[in-house]
């Protein structure tokens, strides 16, 4: 382009900058770095975790924070000069810690602590529910939390006030080092000595304590937690700078799935802080448990085996299924028609869940519509891509289809004989029935999850929190997992 004398001029670009609030990476200070636009369904979510704030235009991520090999869905066409683009699944690494004085609007970093969890087998999840189920992630900025005042007073109660602190504050009291836990217990992500009574600190500000006793006496009944994790909670609130109370929140409502109104009459706050609280926190805890969703070697398999399956088939190593909850009808017709199953008469999102034979949860698929099939979830799910070599995996009727993607890896599948009207079956197939009839123990697990209130097979899920099933979903398989297994070891 010309100016007004005759000269070229090029026209200013503004400078690639990473979306990162503590990263100060621009092409103009580091011009060799690598810059990678993050998809759209990316965005939010890691805005969260990041502790920013979600704009509508386009971010970018620079290489420090991204694994190209790991991350980028076309490595192979990238490296031939395509444009990246990154995978549903990617993570971001190497995120600075922020410093705790109050900046980003009261936000405070989700950076994840990799040495926290260098010792737990790591398992790649996805965290986005079906596309034609799911909404998008609505960015949260607030600025101030409205707080229930502590009166009685019903013209003093219905007003606000507002509370300029933050929500997650980056500094949390700790415990006299005279305190012990109450059940010492081996860390699973590192040693960590956390009272009970850390979070009845926090929560006499809000005056729950009489509540938060019962929750600290019966956590399993109240939040899905084994009381011998119950230090997990402080581990928590220290990595990601949060209260103990929302981490205590976050749990009570996925168990109970109560209303946000309750909630906000048992914990004394106000209803939209308790909203904020549950969206925000339920990606940590996603984020935290989903590595203990995992395989375990087939030496702790076969340690571990119970005593039905010692005798008759003691090469199986997984165990598969399907479970679907309902959810509210949805208002598009397409999306009625994606989530009707035919199975369960009602609108539902459905999950394969995969055990190994002492009930230890070993894989958890992404929602998808209940009109898909075994099969097809099976294919889409990644199941195929853990299966071990020469692995047998004991299944229903339903995933028979699935044999020739087995083969590849030179695995077996085992499943009860089909059934034909028109012929008698014989002494042979009734006995395969009875014996492979021990796949009961996957049954067993999904009545674990069952017991979390809003993973109940009739839990009419509302539309607002389709976007944290999938979430919702890899906690509950995470607890289930830290609490007794269902067969002890023979």
């Amino acid at each position: 382009m010309l100016t007004s004398d005759g000269e070229e001029y090029e026209r200013w670009k503004e400078p690639k900058r990473c979306f990162l609030p503590t990263c100060s990476n621009t092409n103009v200070t580091r011009p060799s770095l690598k810059f990678f636009s993050i998809r759209k369904e990316l965005q939010k979510r890691w805005c969260l975790l990041a502790g920013r704030n979600c704009p509508k235009r386009q971010l970018i991520c620079c290489e420090d924070h991204l694994n190209e090999e790991e991350d980028i869905e076309n490595y192979e066409q990238y490296l031939s000069g395509a444009r990246p683009r990154l995978k549903l699944n990617a993570t971001l690494k190497n995120i600075p810690q922020l410093d705790g004085d109050g900046v980003l609007q009261g936000y405070t970093s989700g950076a994840i602590d990799d040495d926290a969890i260098s010792s737990v087998p790591d398992i790649q999840t996805s965290t986005n529910v079906d596309a034609a189920v799911q909404s998008d992630i609505v960015a949260l900025k607030p600025k101030s939390v409205m707080v229930k005042p502590q009166t009685e007073n019903k013209r003093t109660n219905a007003r606000t006030c507002k509370v300029k602190d933050k929500i997650m504050p980056s500094v949390i009291s700790h415990l006299p080092d005279s305190e012990e836990s109450p059940c010492p217990t081996p860390s699973l992500l590192g040693s960590s000595n956390f009272e009970s009574s850390s979070s009845l600190k926090d929560a006499e500000k809000h005056g729950t304590s009489h509540l938060m006793e019962k929750i600290a006496s019966k956590p399993k009944m109240y939040l899905g937690l084994p009381k011998n994790y119950w230090w997990a909670i402080g581990f928590l609130a220290k990595k990601w700078s949060c209260l103990p109370l929302h981490i205590i929140i976050t749990l009570f409502k996925i168990k109970n799935n109560d209303t946000f109104m309750r909630m906000s009459d048992e914990f004394e706050m106000a209803r939209c802080t308790i909203r904020l609280v549950f969206e925000r926190n339920v990606y940590i805890l996603a984020t935290f448990l989903q590595n203990i969703i995992y395989l375990p070697s087939l030496y702790e398999i076969k340690k571990n085996l119970p005593l039905l399956f010692k005798i008759t088939y003691s090469n199986v190593q997984m165990i598969i299924d399907c479970f679907e909850i309902q959810i509210g009808k949805p208002s598009n017709p397409f999306r009625q028609a994606q989530t009707w199953s035919q199975c369960k008469s009602c609108n539902t999102v459905k999950y394969l869940i995969a055990c190994t034979p002492a009930g230890f949860i070993a894989f958890i698929s992404k929602g998808y519509g209940g009109r898909i099939s075994d099969k097809a979830i099976a294919c889409k799910s990644g199941l195929i891509d853990i299966v071990p070599l020469n692995a047998v995996i004991m299944a229903g009727r339903g995933f028979k289809g699935i044999e020739s993607l087995l083969s590849t890896k030179n695995a077996k599948l085992l499943c009860p004989p089909s059934v034909q009207s028109n012929s008698k079956v014989t002494k042979e197939e009734v006995i395969k029935t009875k014996v492979i009839a021990i796949r009961v123990q996957i049954r067993r697990v999904i009545r674990r999850v069952r017991q979390f209130d809003m993973l109940k097979p009739h839990a009419v899920v509302n539309h607002k929190h389709l976007k944290y099933l999938d979430e919702i979903v890899t906690i509950a398989c995470g607890l289930i997992n830290l609490q007794d297994p269902i067969i002890k070891a023979d």
